[in-house]
């Protein structure tokens, strides 16, 4: 069989197979789901974080520069997700997707993006400064609701295999992290605002609304994104 028609048999199969979808109470890995027509379905909080400026970085000094700041700002941000028993499930270079399941989800996932805020503004960017780096910027984002896993790749490899994570609460997360600026480096969706408004905490600090709210346009249209400059320290 020729590539191409190998191809185009396992794209038929993909598109016209029965899936068996089943529900996931914890996150799903690799070795939860084959390669063939099966999906994991988990109602979750999702959060992405993405670093500003990440080429900016390596044109402005040395390979092995860029590899030390992308290493310091990963570590950094995944330390303070699994803090919070988020469990990370991508890695872009530049980038982290993480998500968050069970009991107090959407709480776990914003204390982790401000834990996040925390740590990069008040411990990593001193340091590089101090070592004659430019400080970071980024963005975090958070959604919450349906999410599908499915392992995807090529057949038969698992080194060349991976999961992809399908739904609205990637999405967002994804974009709302791509827009988020300082001093809101935090966007989240208004079901997450509304999912945590049950912890006053996490509202008002000093007799203050942590939050501020407006429309945003994205790709996807025009929704509502709640922000905040706020964020609590380890």
């Amino acid at each position: 069989m020729s590539l191409s028609d190998d191809i185009k048999d396992m794209v038929n199969k993909f598109l016209t197979s029965k899936y068996d979808i089943s529900d996931a109470n914890v996150v799903p890995d690799k070795d939860s789901l084959t390669f063939g027509a099966t999906a994991k379905k988990l109602w979750a909080a999702a959060l992405f974080i993405d670093m500003r400026g990440s080429r900016q970085v390596l044109s402005d000094g040395t390979a092995l520069q860029s590899c030390r700041v992308h290493k310091s700002f990963l570590h950094a941000a995944s330390k303070c997700i699994r803090n919070r028993d988020g469990d990370l499930r991508s890695f872009n270079g530049d980038s982290v997707m993480a998500f968050f399941a069970g009991d107090d989800a959407d709480v776990r996932a914003v204390k982790a993006a401000m834990n996040i805020k925390y740590v990069i503004n008040e411990v990593v960017n001193p340091l590089l400064v101090a070592h004659d780096l430019k400080h970071l910027n980024y963005g975090i984002g958070i959604g919450r609701g349906n999410i599908h896993a499915v392992k995807s790749g090529v057949g038969g490899e698992e080194m060349h295999q991976d999961l992809i994570w399908i739904g609205w609460p990637v999405y967002h997360a994804f974009e709302y992290a791509n827009k988020a600026k300082a001093p809101h480096h935090i966007w989240i969706s208004k079901n997450v605002f509304d999912a945590i408004k049950k912890d006053d905490s996490m509202i008002r600090t000093d007799g203050k609304n942590m939050w501020v709210f407006e429309d945003q346009t994205f790709s996807f249209g025009e929704v509502r994104v709640y922000e905040t400059s706020y964020h609590w320290s380890i």
